[in-house]
């Protein structure tokens, strides 16, 4: 899956954004201001914004840069303060991530008051905030395995951050996009109608096993750190964010 570079101006100043265009329509689970939520996706669009970026409708503003881009259907639309030339990769046997890493100060999820609502203004730094990652598996996956995945992607992030002595579980801006062949859509292999989540139109019969029914596009339904898909996502993303870090050092 090939990544676009484009560039824009705004108040005088150039910023890129990358476009990854996806050869189908993928099925994607996302945090995204744009494109969010779970659906058919055509593209993915990770944007450099200032550092002070203050407008009240992101998601019109992502989609005003795909449409500049000649992106055509549904998207998903990240933002970042990160420069996006610097993301780093990692694959494993299907499995891709991208990510761009930035680290203003790391956040616990569960802090002990909500004063920072009360503040007016961040503390300047020289590490700009939040971390984007998107990650494409080739397979088809449950929607439950794709939630799953979400947790996956994040105990991975966790763990980077840990291993690199950053206290705190990510920054308060952090986004993800998982992606996944959508059913039907599997390269060179047709699918059996599928009359529910288990069972096969073409079933024997109403009480066969799920594992003489399977085919080999059906969905994985796991998506856990210890499942098959879920490991090597883990992983994945765990390599790229680790990379990531060790630039802002």
């Amino acid at each position: 899956m090939k990544l676009q570079r484009f560039e824009r101006t705004e108040d005088g100043q150039s910023f890129p954004y990358i476009v990854w265009r996806l050869p189908e329509p993928r099925l994607t689970l996302s945090s995204a201001s744009l494109g969010g939520g779970l659906g058919l996706r055509d593209w993915v669009l990770n944007a450099t914004v200032h550092h002070n970026y203050s407008r009240e409708d992101p998601a019109v503003h992502l989609q005003s840069l795909a449409t500049n881009a000649g992106l055509a259907g549904s998207g998903v639309g990240l933002m970042t303060a990160v420069w996006v030339d610097s993301y780093t990769s990692a694959r494993e046997d299907g499995v891709s991530a991208w990510v761009t890493t930035g680290v203003d100060h790391a956040l616990w999820a569960a802090a002990p008051s909500p004063i920072w609502h009360q503040s007016s203004a961040t503390p300047a730094t020289n590490k700009v905030g939040t971390i984007n990652i998107v990650v494409n598996v080739e397979t088809t996956l449950n929607p439950g395995a794709l939630v799953n995945l979400a947790s996956t992607v994040t105990e991975a992030k966790v763990q980077a951050l840990f291993e690199a002595g950053h206290e705190g579980t990510g920054t308060a801006t952090d986004a993800f996009c998982i992606m996944c062949i959508a059913r039907g859509a599997a390269p060179n292999e047709p699918r059996a109608p599928v009359l529910d989540n288990n069972q096969p139109a073409n079933a024997k019969s109403p009480g066969a096993s799920p594992s003489t029914t399977r085919t080999l596009w059906d969905d994985e339904l796991y998506g856990g750190i210890r499942s098959v898909w879920g490991a090597k996502v883990a992983r994945v993303v765990h390599t790229a964010v680790t990379e990531g870090l060790k630039g802002l050092a």
